[in-house]
């Protein structure tokens, strides 16, 4: 207390030093505070943009929707008919059927944008039931034929996925692969994978070559992703009778097994 002059008696000098301690004390305890309320409401606020719901308002076609503030989500994967052309109004009252005036959730992948502005995400409707899968609204719209699949990019979260709906939907010749002429263009872009079968009914153990860096692999009967490989002899791919068969031929027993 230098400031204070020396003739103030001791006592009051004392009763100065305390008061300003305590409004000093009750300034800094406010200060803290306020700042702790900030920093809990910013915080508690702050939501991410695919971990919200988020109300369809418009379907532009069979891939593109508007959602809340005028934006446009483009869907990864999915290559529906443009205006006028074949299946184009199909595709578009199967996808506001399934998200319009629904709250959805979004998924990114790599890409964020496309070249007109439009966000690219997966989109899937909330089931209800916490126990039951979300319906993956891309897979939907493959998989039963309102829409093609484009051409392989950067996004590939769900490529697999994608495109097994897509040779679903050819096998069956159904919506677009049925109703629609498919030009020599669209069908080299989006091959139809081969389905070799076993030549000797003994021997199905699948020996797959992964175009996504994982080798070869074999698959026995009960593994995850058993039915979901495909066997292309022209690859080099075959069924082995015996695991030793396959381990001989160089392939190592897929993840999904063990």
């Amino acid at each position: 207390m230098k400031n204070l002059p020396k003739k103030l008696p001791a006592n009051l000098r004392k009763t100065i030093f305390i008061i300003i301690l305590v409004l000093f004390g009750i300034l800094a305890t406010d200060i803290f505070i306020n700042d702790k309320t900030t920093d809990f409401s910013e915080s508690s606020d702050s939501v991410s943009f695919e971990d919200d719901f988020h109300m369809v308002v418009e379907i532009v076609d069979g891939d593109t929707i508007v959602i809340e503030d005028n934006i446009e989500i483009r869907l990864i994967g999915v290559d529906a008919s443009e205006q006028g052309e074949c299946f184009y109004q199909e595709a578009k009252n199967a996808l506001t059927e399934l998200v319009k005036g629904k709250n959805v959730i979004f998924k990114k992948d790599v890409s964020g944008k496309d070249n007109f502005g439009r966000l690219l995400r997966y989109v899937f409707v909330a089931n209800e039931n916490p126990f039951l899968d979300n319906l993956f609204v891309n897979k939907y719209l493959i998989e039963k034929g309102y829409a093609g699949l484009m051409p392989a990019t950067q996004d590939k979260e769900y490529r697999g996925i994608l495109e097994y709906a897509r040779n679903q939907a050819r096998l069956k010749n159904i919506g677009i692969w049925s109703a629609c002429e498919q030009d020599q263009e669209s069908q080299s872009s989006h091959p139809l994978e081969a389905d070799d079968q076993p030549i000797d009914p003994n021997c199905v153990i699948k020996g797959n070559i992964s175009k996504d860096g994982y080798g070869k692999t074999y698959f026995t009967v009960g593994c995850a992703n058993y039915k979901r490989t495909k066997i292309d002899f022209s690859k080099g791919e075959a069924y082995f009778c015996t695991e030793e068969e396959a381990e001989a031929a160089g392939f190592t027993k897929a993840a999904s097994c063990k």
